[in-house]
């Protein structure tokens, strides 16, 4: 109910009690009074939920290293060599990993182990490691106004074919299909048991995420049917969670980057057959609100992870697990923009890139032209800052700004705009 309909509610209470009150009830009704008055006030303090599912398999689990310090790729190593700053929120001043309350993680581990808390590190497939949800959930829960609550439900090892078969595909549904639609309603379900701080608000399934494919690649069945499986998936997932328009974003299962690897038959058979059928289901006409997310820019190579031969865990590569979770979230983010309207924005661009996205201090914007005009504005549509004739290379300080989000609006040297890019200040 609206705060203004609540406020309504206490209005009349209150008279009624005052009406009370002259009967000689005094004592008693003041102490309904104020016992109204609170209840009242608890609800219009209670905070709604919005929930985002990321479901898949070994890499939705997330299998990047966060330590040693010393070695290539890990989560350490990587903010160690991070000249940049672009991902300085991820630790606190005293170089402790941070933590935000405002997003939570609710991971049932396929060991048994429930995983529940304040988004941090180490929600990875083993102790010690990260995956998608770390970039993910920094980004949504800046974006969102209400609090976050990201569930996993993720499992090694699992094909689509067989193991996630979606009930439109015919056949068995796959037991890990039922297995994650049983996850996220005993999360829903759960939600005041597992997080004692929810106070009782509204709670949305807001967006849902699937990052899987490798399994798919042991047999040419299961490669050449994939792409009808997805698009039966994005139907059957949102029939079954009663959201018939739920935001859905796949991650592409690019192991191996761009470039085409004919000497790794498996490899190569994800790269030109699942990637594209994973393109062809998200941009299919059969539905709304699907959009994939890039990520064979994120392949590094095995000298430069802790494990040079793990090609189907990204060689644990935890920057690799990160920017993939930012992929996802920038992807989920743009959808939201175009559901509600928010005009022009856009996280990428091949000409002009302005980060790190959450920022501190301040926001990098390198481009390949001169003399350009740079405007911010705030959510209310006032300019907050604009700077003239920028370099190709800029650093701009944004210290005195408030916590929130701001857009930046990039013109060239005719006033026609290049850019509009949404960006949290921390």
């Amino acid at each position: 109910m609206s705060i203004l309909l609540y406020l309504l509610y206490l209005v009349v209470r209150i008279t009624n009690i005052i009406k009370l009150i002259f009967m000689n009830k005094t004592y008693v009704l003041l102490g309904i009074c104020a016992m109204c008055i609170t209840l009242s006030l608890q609800h219009l303090a209670a905070q709604n939920v919005k929930v985002f599912i990321l479901a898949g398999q070994s890499n939705m689990q997330g299998h990047g290293n966060i330590y040693p310090i010393d070695v290539n790729g890990t989560l350490a190593n990587f903010m160690a060599n991070d000249e940049t700053g672009e991902f300085a929120y991820l630790q606190n001043s005293d170089g402790t990993w941070a933590t935000r309350n405002d997003v939570w993680v609710r991971y049932d581990h396929d060991n048994g182990n429930l995983l529940n808390g304040d988004l941090g590190v180490g929600y990875g497939g083993y102790e010690g490691q990260i995956g998608p949800e770390l970039g993910f959930g920094h980004l949504l829960g800046e974006y969102c106004e209400e609090q976050v609550l990201l569930i996993k439900t993720c499992w090694g090892g699992k094909n689509l074919a067989v193991d996630f078969r979606p009930p439109s595909s015919g056949g068995t549904v796959g037991p890990y299909y039922n297995q994650m639609i049983t996850d996220i309603s005993t999360a829903l379900e759960n939600i005041t048991e597992e997080f004692p701080q929810f106070d009782g608000g509204e709670v949305e399934i807001a967006g849902f995420c699937w990052f899987q494919g490798w399994n798919d690649g042991e047999e040419e069945a299961y490669l050449m049917e994939y792409e009808q499986n997805l698009k039966n998936l994005i139907a059957d997932v949102r029939t079954d969670l009663n959201v018939p328009n739920l935001p859905f974003v796949v991650g592409l299962t690019g192991n191996g980057g761009y470039e085409i690897n004919e000497s790794d038959f498996w490899i190569y058979q994800l790269q030109t057959i699942l990637v594209p059928a994973q393109i062809n289901a998200a941009q299919s006409a059969d539905h709304i609100n699907v959009a994939y997310a890039e990520t064979r820019d994120f392949w590094r190579a095995g000298d430069l992870s802790p494990e040079p031969f793990a090609l189907h865990h990204w060689n644990n590569n935890a920057e690799s697990y990160f920017r993939i979770g930012n992929a996802l979230g920038t992807t989920m983010i743009d959808m939201l923009d175009q559901i509600t309207g928010t005009p022009n924005v856009s996280h990428e661009h091949p000409i002009i890139n302005v980060f790190p996205c959450p920022a501190n201090n301040y926001f990098r914007v390198q481009g390949e032209v001169h003399n350009y005009t740079l405007r911010i504005y705030d959510v209310n549509g006032q300019v907050v800052q604009s700077f003239e004739q920028i370099p190709l290379t800029s650093v701009v300080d944004i210290t005195a700004f408030v916590k929130g989000v701001y857009f930046i609006e990039i013109l060239n040297t005719k006033s026609q705009k290049v850019l509009v890019k949404k960006i949290f200040k921390q």
